[in-house]
Order: structure tokens, then sequence, then C-alpha cells
């Protein structure tokens, strides 16, 4: 299990890597893949930056779990991405159920679970 947990956790940080990059080189296109848009250099910036952040958050602190075999690294990585699925499941509530959220909120539940069992094994 251990084992397994570890190489989910590899895909994570490349998975996070990848949008990230994709993120602060393709902004327009990657925030309309997340539902966003930006029509000024200050809305581009937050995509860069917020979205951005996200995932590179969640990619270095994963990579530490992995590096240094610390489990709070995990649980920090699974917090970030538990912050995100609270905000989405706060859209469902307040805007109503919207069948573009349940694909990204899923994501966000898997990675949620994968890195609490990275937090629980390592």
């Amino acid at each position: 299990m251990k084992v397994l947990v570890r190489t989910l956790s590899v895909l994570i940080v490349l998975a996070c890597a990848y949008i990230w990059v994709n993120i602060l080189l393709s902004p327009v296109d990657m925030g309309a893949q997340l539902g966003l848009t930006a029509d000024t250099p200050l809305g581009l910036g937050s995509i860069r930056a917020d979205a951005g952040g996200i995932f590179f958050i969640t990619m270095v602190l994963t990579s530490l779990g992995l590096i240094n075999k610390g489990n709070h690294w995990f649980g920090a990585a699974a917090t970030v991405m538990l912050g995100a699925a609270i905000g989405r499941i706060t859209g469902v509530i307040v805007e109503g159920y919207n069948e573009a959220a349940i694909m990204p909120l899923g994501a966000e539940l898997v990675l949620v679970a994968i890195l609490f069992a990275a937090y629980k094994k390592a």
C-alpha cells in the first residue's frame, strides 16, 4: 500500500507541475479550461498567481513529502486541495448544482484522499 500511495504521489507531482507550467505560459488557454476568463493584465496575473499557486504549492509540498519522507508535508498538500474542494462545494451550495463543477470537484477529492493516505502511510 505504501508503494502505491508513493507512486500516486509522484503522479500528483507530475500532474501539478504540468498544469502549473501551462498556467504560467498560457494563462488564457488554461484559464478557459478552468472556467476562468481574463480580459486584463490583472486577470491574467490572477490566473497565474491564484490558480497557478494552488498547483505549485501542492507540487512542492508533495515533493517534499516524497523527498523527506515526512508525512506532515502530505498533510499540508491535502489541506491545500481540501481548501479548493471546499470552495467548489460552496459554489454548488450558493449558485446551485453545476455539472461542469463535478469533474474538478471529484479530481480534488481524489487528490485529497491520495494525499491523506500518503499522510497516514509516510
